[in-house]
């Protein structure tokens, strides 16, 4: 009873021996039923015209590899006008015509090869005792029936990249089931339009601002509610501000500048993270002196943290107004004094220290080549390389036309458009303090960028809370004529696509969930190894385990 249990299909078969070798258990069974079905006209049949022996390959017992051999019976068709004379009986929970493994181990190798692939699943597969090729495996997904799926009702459309830049196709997601449905090899508005036209119970339709996607939902599907996606919403808003950053280059430039003298303290990182300044010393620093200046602004972090927890605000506000993570600001609240850091190196000697005196003297005298110095110092001995060299020397040089031994003069430089436009997008709340004054200054340099600003923070606050009701009369007020020539266009392009953005405030649709199916299906694409073909992706993609 225990064997049969074991058994692919124990009600339709018997078991006669159980051999056990080396890693290997050979199972010989026969078949129970009285008759066989014939697979033509259907009829039963019980008269035997003979045997022949088929091998399996089952799913492994405790890491053995299990072989079934079934002595299977030829019966002959009794029906008179049966084409079919002589067949073979079936067992279609057992094995599949000419198949040489059993149901059951291909369900098993079928699951391996969905979730990881050929080669990945080939691996895995022969760790669980179940050996086969990546070839088979990835046989075994294309032959696969693709699960029927409820005609849906609210879909999301988005696109990707077979190649970026080259080639794109669409894909499909039913947002009430959080499932993808299907996948087009081609990004076009009549591959939309004829996906619409066979599935005409879509209702919903969420989708980006892509002119193809507008033409091809509008076309298949005329009487469905067409949604914008929100956050493409606030994309475009912030690549409008951008536009609007770069064109007013010289009063953000100048506004840097005086938050910068009248603060007396160097521009923040985090506003010119782009654009670094060039201001070195004019002498190479040891590794102490570098881990002693290191110490003495961490110092100074942590008792500004302790100085501002003192007066009450919390942990959020002063990681906000100083820059730094909330967990730096956690770690020094909460410690009882200053947390010390560990150097395992103090000391450290590098392969330069003992060429600096010839370096000093070879700048001294004119030679500004990394090149022609490294030569010089593996002639002497010297066992770094021309990269350690040069980023040694670097902190000596100056201008072309500076005097010796001065520092250079910090470039007038100006925070990146993106980056003006991700200060204007936030809150005052997530604003830094330095943050706010150079938006203030900016602001007194240049009052159209101030009326830019409000509307923008009017569009994105309207978004967050969903206020539908303020949609035309923000769009009106964007539209006047002192609002930046940037947000005019970009209030038209909403006034041309009005009804799906009205949608978009009213609807709980969005396409976040299809933007989280793309990511999945570039991993699955990933790990291909250069044979994701599209049929062999979709099948991948659509599969749920």
């Amino acid at each position: 009873m225990q064997i049969r249990t074991l058994l692919p299909d124990g009600a339709a078969l018997t078991c006669e021996t159980v051999t056990l070798g080396d890693r290997q258990i050979l199972v010989k069974v026969s078949s129970s039923l009285p008759m066989g079905a014939c697979p033509q006209c259907g009829l039963p049949s019980t008269r035997v015209h003979s045997h022949y022996v088929r091998r399996l390959s089952d799913l492994p017992w405790h890491g053995a590899h299990v072989t079934v051999q079934w002595r299977s019976r030829r019966f002959f068709c009794t029906t008179p006008n049966c084409p079919q004379h002589i067949f073979t009986e079936r067992l279609p929970h057992v094995a599949r015509p000419y198949s040489r493994k059993t149901e059951r181990l291909l369900v098993a190798i079928r699951s391996v090869g969905f979730a990881c692939g050929g080669e990945n699943g080939s691996r895995l597969a022969e760790r669980l005792g179940m050996p086969t090729s990546p070839d088979t495996i990835l046989r075994i997904i294309r032959g696969s029936d693709q699960a029927r799926v409820p005609a849906p009702k609210v879909i999301g459309i988005d696109d990707w990249a077979f190649r970026r830049g080259v080639r794109y196709g669409t894909i499909v997601c039913d947002l009430e089931r959080r499932r993808p449905i299907d996948l087009l090899p081609e990004r076009s508005a009549d591959a939309v339009e004829s996906w619409l036209l066979a599935h005409p119970s879509v209702e919903v339709i969420s989708r980006d601002r892509g002119e193809l996607y507008v033409k091809g939902a509008t076309a298949g599907a005329p009487s469905a509610v067409q949604v914008v996606d929100r956050w493409h919403l606030l994309k475009n808003l912030r690549e409008a501000l951008a536009r609007l950053a770069d064109r007013h280059a010289a009063p953000i430039r100048k506004a840097v500048r005086d938050v910068a003298e009248a603060s007396n303290e160097s521009r923040p990182t985090s506003l010119l993270r782009d654009s670094p300044t060039s201001a070195v010393p004019s002498s190479p620093i040891s590794y102490a002196e570098n881990i002693s200046q290191s110490r003495l602004k961490r110092l100074a972090l942590y008792e500004r943290v302790r100085d501002l927890s003192r007066q009450g605000l919390s942990q959020r506000s002063i990681a906000r107004r100083l820059g730094i993570d909330r967990g730096t600001v956690a770690r020094f609240v909460k410690a009882s004094e200053f947390p010390e850091r560990r150097h395992n190196h103090p000391h450290r000697c590098r392969a330069i220290d003992r060429f600096i005196e010839y370096l000093r003297v070879r700048w001294s005298e004119g030679c500004y080549n990394a090149i022609q110095l490294t030569g010089e110092l593996k002639a002497r001995g010297f066992i770094g390389s021309y990269h350690s060299v040069r980023r040694f020397v670097a902190a000596w040089r100056t201008p072309v036309n500076a005097a010796p031994g001065t520092l250079p003069e910090p470039r007038d430089v100006r925070p990146s458009a993106n980056r003006v436009a991700w200060l204007w997008m936030r809150s005052s709340e997530q604003r830094t303090e330095w943050e706010a004054q150079f938006l203030r200054a900016l602001e007194n340099e240049c009052p159209d960028v101030s009326d830019a600003t409000t509307i923008a923070g009017e569009f994105r606050q309207m978004i967050h809370e969903r206020r539908a009701d303020l949609l035309d009369g923000w769009i009106d007020r964007a539209r006047s004529s002192r609002i930046a020539i940037e947000l005019r266009r970009f209030a038209n392009g909403l006034v041309s696509d009005i009804n799906a953005v009205r949608a978009a405030l009213e609807l709980p649709w969005s396409n976040g969930q299809t933007e989280g199916q793309v990511n999945r299906l570039k991993l699955i694409k990933r790990q291909m190894y250069g044979r994701a073909k599209f049929d062999l992706l979709r099948k991948r993609f659509l599969y749920v385990g």
